[in-house]
């Protein structure tokens, strides 16, 4: 398991975290099924929803069995998708507990690159960030753009997040460091590699099974009706076989 989430017997189990966000995510799941939107068939099987518990349980289908009992056998990358990672309605009161949080972050990145990318972001320009940085103060929402700002989330509106295969591994804390679409793409040769050189009819499934996800979200209703921050493609594959899930 991660967080809140947990995996059990060809299951993956969402425990709540934020009620709000709970209602939305089980909303999402049941009208997808309810209205067969066309984003369905790429999503996870809504199995139940116990409201009985404290916190309450979304159980879904477990898109790692989509190509092979056994969990060793199946390599799978994780791609957080959009240009932010909060909602457009976020709050942007400097306040001192997202400075602290600015602050440990930063620790992690090499010298001066804060600097760069204050600089490199809309609305901010400088390399000494908003204003309220050098009082002890900072905002949620230029607080999380500086960090979508670091990887390549704001400029390409994607970021890794999670890779294995095999015996190669990309943990979340090492994808934060991934800042270019060259670094990016780098790990997804190692993703898609095997013994004999490039895994060329897997990249092309996954090619196939992204252009019918795009051709999906223009025909579906809720994806012009619900903001998708958070969201992210899981690519899952085991020998020939490949499949994304939303």
């Amino acid at each position: 398991g991660h967080g809140n989430v947990a995996s059990y017997g060809g299951t993956i189990v969402k425990l709540e975290d934020k009620p709000s966000q709970f209602d939305v995510e089980v909303e999402f799941y049941k009208k997808a099924a309810e209205t067969h939107d066309p984003l369905e068939r790429f999503m996870p099987h809504l199995i139940r929803v116990n409201e009985y518990t404290s916190p309450r349980e979304l159980t879904l289908s477990d898109a790692t069995l989509l190509c092979s009992d056994n969990p060793d056998a199946v390599s799978l990358m994780d791609v957080k998708l959009g240009v932010r990672s909060f909602r457009s309605d976020a709050a942007n009161k400097p306040e001192p507990s997202y400075y602290n949080k600015y602050a440990s972050f930063v620790l992690n990145l090499v010298p001066s690159r804060a600097s760069q990318v204050w600089e490199s972001m809309p609305g901010v320009g400088s390399r000494d960030g908003p204003k309220s940085l050098a009082l002890g103060k900072l905002g949620k929402k230029d607080y999380l753009t500086f960090r979508d700002a670091t990887t390549t989330s704001l400029k390409y509106g994607y970021r890794l997040t999670g890779l294995r295969h095999g015996d190669y591994r990309v943990t979340q804390a090492e994808s934060r460091n991934i800042e270019t679409q060259e670094q990016f793409f780098e790990k997804v040769e190692h993703f898609l590699s095997t013994p004999y050189g490039f895994n060329l009819p897997v990249a092309n499934s996954f090619l196939n099974q992204l252009i019918e996800i795009q051709n999906a979200c223009v025909d579906s209703k809720m994806f012009e009706e619900y903001e998708m921050v958070g969201s992210s493609l899981l690519f899952v594959y085991c020998g020939d076989t490949a499949a994304i899930q939303w």
